[in-house]
């Protein structure tokens, strides 16, 4: 079981909620001596943090 103190949600809103065209969103993670790593944002929501579980999951630093 994972705890929650590692991880953030992110959410955006349904386009069905904006009106608006579809548009691709992407994180880009930098990290020191390593090339950029560009994730395309698709899900309404995504959870993100070190531990495995989550959607993104980000080296420790």
């Amino acid at each position: 079981m994972s705890d929650d103190s590692d991880r953030t949600m992110m959410r955006r809103p349904a386009l069905e909620d904006t009106g608006a065209e579809p548009m691709l969103h992407m994180l880009v993670i930098e990290a020191p001596g390593e090339a950029p790593r560009r994730l395309p944002l698709r899900q309404a929501t995504l959870r993100l943090g070190r531990v495995a579980d989550n959607d993104i999951v980000l080296p420790s630093v």
